[in-house]
């Protein structure tokens, strides 16, 4: 699976959190019965806005995520992407998008927490950022059991399964193309709506681009937000092609950042 990064700066969310989803499946290749309820969260026990924390508008020290607070960071994530051109082109549907947006967002913190580096905030999470190191960010039926990803289908239907592979396989090709040595991948990375425009996701950003441009290695992402491209742009990444999905107006632009050789 390829992921979007979705920008800190992205709109605020108006949709409300929703309950939990308790639908159960059969996993019929194996026989394991699981609730997909254990893939989604509660928001409203995970969202508490921390409007004081030390970090805002400041230089800060970026912490790796603890398991411990998967949960909290896939709350942060949902409520940041949940209105993303992506999401809106995966879920159309509005009343639907929030849990599904959630059910996305933790597979993918929880493929960050296994196979690549999740930072965040210290002492409060309000943002996260998932990086994949070169050479990581490949897939297998294992990975996918591991992380929820098997799941999707059930999840987002066959309209949105569809949907999100077409988009994927269209990001994949777009990064091979674009990059082969090695290098970083900004999988994603989100703020809290409420703390953007704090500097906390260039933050979070920087911190990692010390440690690329000392190793010198490029960093590689994708950004289907337009408003997004600015942002970047300012860190030194520059668009290096971009590609239609087709049937919708989503645009999926390949970023990259010069190793600095």
């Amino acid at each position: 699976m390829t992921a979007s990064t979705f920008s800190p700066n992205s709109d605020r969310a108006s949709n409300s959190p929703s309950t939990s989803t308790s639908t159960t499946c059969q996993y019929l290749s194996s026989g394991l019965t699981i609730r997909l309820s254990n893939y989604f969260i509660d928001c409203d026990q995970s969202c508490a806005i921390n409007m004081n924390a030390p970090h805002l508008g400041k230089i800060f020290n970026p912490v790796r995520l603890k398991p411990a607070d998967k949960r909290a960071a896939t709350a942060v994530l949902a409520r940041a992407f949940v209105g993303d051109p992506l999401l809106r082109y995966v879920c159309p549907d509005d009343r639907k998008r929030y849990a599904r947006t959630q059910y996305i967002i933790k597979t993918i913190v929880s493929f960050g927490l296994h196979y690549g580096e999740v930072w965040t905030t210290p002492g409060h999470v309000d943002a996260a950022a998932i990086w994949m190191p070169p050479g990581t960010d490949y897939m297998t039926t294992a990975r996918r059991i591991r992380t929820g990803m098997i799941f999707e289908r059930l999840v987002l239907g066959r309209a949105g399964i569809d949907r999100y592979t077409v988009f994927n396989e269209l990001t994949s090709k777009l990064h091979h193309s674009l990059i082969s040595r090695p290098h970083w991948h900004l999988f994603v990375i989100g703020v809290d709506p409420l703390l953007q425009g704090h500097n906390v996701g260039s933050g979070l950003i920087k911190h990692m681009l010390e440690r690329t441009d000392r190793d010198h290695v490029p960093v590689f992402l994708t950004a289907p937000n337009p408003l997004v491209v600015p942002f970047y742009e300012r860190l030194g990444f520059r668009v290096a092609r971009e590609v239609n999905v087709p049937n919708s107006s989503l645009v999926i632009r390949g970023m990259i950042r010069p190793s600095g050789d």
